[in-house]
This record gives C-alpha cells, structure tokens and sequence, in this order.
C-alpha cells in the first residue's frame, strides 16, 4: 500500500489526524460507478436478494448510500480514506513493474506457491518454531545466545515470480506478482451504533472495487471476543462470493481482541505461502489497549499495518495499570519504561538519602528534589493516561480517523434524489404490473420496501418523510396485488420455489411502518402456509380476504 501521493511503501508511516469531514451531504453529489447501475442490480450483486439463509443485516441498504459517497473522488472523506486503502503496486503500471526486473529476466520461473524458500535469521520469536532442525543440536549456552541474537536460521517463504498470461477487462484476476491483502473486520456489538458497521463494510467493498485489477489475492478475518476463520478470494469466484459475506455479515460477540486479531493475521501471513508480504488492512472503531512492545515484534519490520478508525471511542485506562506502570515499568513501550525505571531508582536514592541527612540545608534540598521526581512522575501517568487505547495509531504505519456519520444529514434527500427515487418506483410498479408476476420481481419488490423504509426512518424533514411514505405505499399496493392475482399459482406445485419463498420471508423480515404494514405481515404469513401443501382450504382463506385488504 502507499500513500495517497503515490510514494513508496517503504517510506515513513503515513498517519492521518482525525478527518474533520463527514459523508453527510454527499450522496447526491458522487459520480461514480453506481451512477449508471440500479439499485436493485447492486443489491444482487452482493448476495443480497437470493439464497438468504437469515434475515439480513439491519440498514443493509445503506451499504448502497455510503458506497456512492465513497465512490465520489471529491468526497473529503475519500480523500483522507485514500491512505489507507491503496495498494503499494497502484501507483506502478504493468511497463514499469516489467522494468524493475529486467535484471533477473533470466532468473523467472514458474513456481507452485509454497516451494520457494530462502534461509534468513528469525525475526522475532514467532519464527523460533520454524528454525532448521539442526540447531537443536547445537550446546544449550551457544543457542540461546543466537536466539538472543536472532541469529538463527529458518526458511522464509519468498513469493515466487509467476507471469500470467493478462487478459483484457477490469475484473478480477489474481497471480502471484500482484499485492496480497489481510482485511481484519472489526464485528464487535459496538459496531451497531450510528451505522459504524455499515460504514465499514462500505470501505470493505470500496477497497476490494477500487483494486480489482491490483489485487494478487484477499484474505479476511472477523474478530470480536475472538477471531473469526480465515476466508479467502484466490479466484474470479471466491472474490464475488467473499464479496457476498462481506455484505452479509453482522455484528457478533462483545469484546474487541484486536491484539489477538493482529497476531493472528501476522501468523497467517507467515504460515502460508500464497500470503508472503501481504499487508493488513485493520477496520474499527475500537480504542483498545495493545501491547505496543509485543506487536512491533510480531509485525517486525516485513509486515505493514494499515488502521482506519471508525467515530471517535475512548477508552480509559484503570488504575491498576497506572500503578503497574509506574512501579513495575511494564507499559510495554521501551523507551517509556527505561523512564519509569530511572524515576524510580532516583526516588529511591533520594529517600534513602533523606533517612540518612542529618542538616537543614541539606534535608530541604533532598526534599525539592523528590518534588521534582514525583512531578515527573506525575507526567508520565499523564502520558500512560494519554496514550492508553490509542497504540494502534502509533503500530500502524498508515492510520486514518473519520468521524460518525450523522445519518439525518447523510440521508437527507434533495430533489435530483427524489427524483431519481421516483424512477426506480416508476420501474419497479411496471415490472410487478406484468401478470404472473414473478418470484425474483416480488423480491426485488421486497428490497425496494426496505430501501425506501431505511431511508424514511433517518428523515428530520416531514416533507421528505412524507414523500418516501407514498412511494413506499404505492410500491406495497403493487406488491400486495401481485401476489394475491397469481392465488391459483400459488397453490401450485413450482410457482415459488421453497428458496423463492425463504428468500421473500427475509427480505420482508423488518416489519414495515408504512401505510399497509398489515397486508405485507399477513403476506408473510401466507408464505410461511405455503411451506404446508396440505392447508389448501386454509391458504385459499388467506388469498380471499386478502384480496379485499389489498384493493380496499
């Protein structure tokens, strides 16, 4: 990954303050690749309307909204989110990449992943398991002293140099000389709030759009309490299915094991072959303590860590690990602990001296100077104090802060979006008036209720409110009508396939709050009748009076 600047990856950590910008505002102003495609297109594309095994994620739609805003090149937001999420081979074309090897042409061959190796001294204690045998049999003093060292030997794995043959398109084509990614995807219960997971998994999406062509291969963890397994995108398949379950996903456990995440990912990219000089990109809006010492020697110096920071969570540290800090110089930073430990051997040789004096003189200045140590002190406690939950800022070596969105403002509707709401309920009452309306029209029906529902439940404007209450009525009538005109279908055997109807129970699964709330529940029940091929007279029953509440 680079900077926005397009420097070398290899430069400085880049590190972002926090953005003093929002989305709000901003979704009627992107230009971007959403302009031309449908909603409902978008939705399917990301697993959203077919083979749902659960109720979706609430304000799923919103991914939609904010991945138009970070779409928008001009979006400050976009702009400071850059940093974070380009890839260090973005700013080099294929020619130039071509160019650097031109000195080891005769050196590429086409190598499996995994069977290319190259002997280097451990770089942190992690690679102690890995170190070559032989060293075991080496005298106790003498391997010890090489492990202090790390001057023990063991196999790295190097990526090996595979030219594929390129292909025309912007799709998605991995090979072993494009960049690798750990994505580590925050899914704890703070998530939830001010749609903080929605935002996330809309940077996911934008990032794995954006890089397409870029990108060699993509990994991902999950973590909250605890890490979550390791899902991969080595083909055109598994990248659109990864795609899927990003979009899916929904916040799990209480407890933030960012450290342990980290860990985790770092091991991964050791372990496996196929991740040699990965990078990690980390989503959060965790302020969690870390153990700085600990993770600069998991990451060493070959894994680069890229943060983005999520609304503005704090957290505080207690006093047991001030006192920690202060008396047993354990903070876990080095240099802070090196402090630590010189204030307190002064402090105790000034006490051991103020026992000792006998004069005045000498027992006044004694004193001043333990006031000067215990202000010292004080200071650093007000630094641990600073400084605790925030370590991530100063592990990663690009790190960017963006605020809460402020929904009502980032929903708020203008009238060229009004408009272009009303066209795709225009399209939408057009492909439900056509008769037998079909199982994959109901569903994209369903999603557009719950678009237009997600929308109506963040306005301020009674205008607006009222505005999205009648397109989302018109839709329900359609909808409602539809379904209860193919009754005689409905009761045969291939008119909804048992899929068709678990996907529209999902889809329908937050109760709507507009005018004809009770036709879609009762709709819902009828679905769940239909799983029973025996209630014929039941379900008729059913169709018949709602006939009369879906046209009266």
């Amino acid at each position: 990954m680079s900077d926005a600047s397009g420097s070398s990856s290899d430069l400085a950590p880049v590190t972002s303050s926090f953005v003093d910008a929002s989305l709000e505002g901003s979704v009627d102003e992107a230009a971007n690749a959403f302009a031309d495609v449908s909603f409902v297109d978008i939705m399917d594309s990301l697993g959203l309307l077919r083979d749902l095994d659960d109720d979706l994620p609430p304000g799923f739609s919103a991914v939609f909204e904010l991945a138009r805003v970070l779409d928008d090149p001009n979006n400050e937001v976009a702009k400071a989110l850059s940093p974070a999420l380009a890839l260090a081979s973005s700013d080099r074309s294929g020619d130039d990449k071509l160019e650097a090897h031109d000195d080891h042409e005769a050196q590429w061959y086409e190598v499996a992943a995994g069977e290319q190796y190259e002997a280097e001294f451990i770089r942190s204690l992690s690679d102690v398991p890995y170190v070559y045998a032989w060293q075991h049999l080496l005298p106790e003093a003498v391997f010890m002293r090489r492990l202090a060292q790390r001057r023990l030997w063991f196999p790295m794995p190097k990526s090996p140099r595979i030219e594929s043959v390129h292909e025309d398109g912007d799709g998605f084509a991995p090979n072993e000389a494009k960049q690798k990614v750990m994505i580590l995807l925050d899914t704890s219960a703070s998530m939830a709030s001010r749609y903080r997971f929605v935002y996330s998994k809309a940077i996911v999406l934008h990032f794995l759009r954006r890089n397409l062509e870029e990108l060699g291969h993509v990994f991902m963890r999950t973590f909250d309490s605890e890490v979550g397994e390791l899902e991969t995108a080595r083909t055109k398949d598994e990248y659109d299915r990864l795609m899927r379950v990003v979009s899916r996903q929904k916040t799990l456990g209480n407890g933030t094991c960012m450290e342990k995440a980290i860990v985790t990912a770092c091991e991964d990219i050791r372990r496996q072959p196929l991740l040699c000089d990965a990078e990690i990109l980390l989503i959060t809006d965790g302020a969690v303590h870390l153990n700085v010492e600990h993770l600069e020697e998991v990451l060493g110096t070959d894994i680069r860590l890229h943060c983005v920071k999520i609304g503005d969570t704090a957290v505080w540290a207690p006093d047991w690990y001030l006192k920690d800090s202060l008396e047993m110089a354990n903070s876990g930073d080095e240099a802070l602990d090196r402090t630590i430990r010189h204030l307190n051997e002064r402090a105790a040789l000034l006490e051991k001296g103020l026992a000792e004096s006998r004069r005045p003189d000498e027992i006044r200045i004694v004193k001043q100077q333990l006031r000067e140590v215990e202000s010292a002190r004080a200071e650093v406690s007000d630094n641990l104090r600073a400084g605790y939950g925030h370590e991530i800022k100063s592990l990663a070596d690009v790190y960017v802060e963006v605020p809460d969105i402020d929904a009502r403002r980032m929903f708020a509707l203008d009238p060229e979006r009004l408009a272009s709401l009303r066209k795709m309920v225009a399209r939408m009452l057009a492909e439900l008036a056509s008769r037998p309306t079909t199982a994959d029209s109901l569903k994209r029906a369903a999603l557009v209720l719950a678009h237009l529902q997600m929308l109506a439940d963040e306005q301020a404007d009674g205008k607006e409110l009222e505005e999205l209450q009648a397109l989302a009525g018109e839709v329900e009538a359609e909808f409602a009508s539809a379904f209860v005109d193919t009754e005689e279908r409905m009761l045969e055997v291939g008119m909804m396939s048992r899929g068709d109807r678990k996907d529209l129970r999902m889809l329908l699964g937050r109760p709507l709050r507009m005018r004809r709330r009770s036709v879609i529940l009762w709709i819902k029940k009828v679905l769940k009748a239909l799983k029973h091929r025996g209630r014929r007279k039941r379900l008729r029953g059913f169709l018949q009076r709602a006939k009369r509440r879906a046209r009266g």
